[in-house]
């Protein structure tokens, strides 16, 4: 699992569908399907039921994101504080 794999999971919950969060993602269509299959399959667990309406997360998928959305901002918290001491560092 990945933070680009999160952020590919958060998008489509976010959006609803695959089409329109790939658009977002500026990626093509199949490899967001690719890769949310990869993520589910190597969970074990079904994050999202593909409807009519577009991709609703189950309440496995509803808890993942959650935690999906917590570790992201760590990271990306950890990751603007690594940018500020690297500053520092050279400067």
């Amino acid at each position: 699992m990945t933070i680009q794999q999160l952020n590919y999971a958060i998008a489509v919950f976010r959006a609803g569908s695959i089409n329109r969060a790939a658009q977002k993602l500026y990626i093509a269509q199949p490899n967001l399907s690719n890769a949310i299959k990869s993520l589910e399959d190597e969970l074990n667990i079904t994050l999202f039921q593909r409807t009519p309406r577009g991709m609703e997360p189950t309440r496995a998928g509803e808890k993942f994101i959650l935690r999906a959305m917590e570790l992201v901002a760590q990271f990306d918290a950890f990751s603007c504080a690594i940018g500020m001491v690297v500053a520092v560092v050279v400067s």
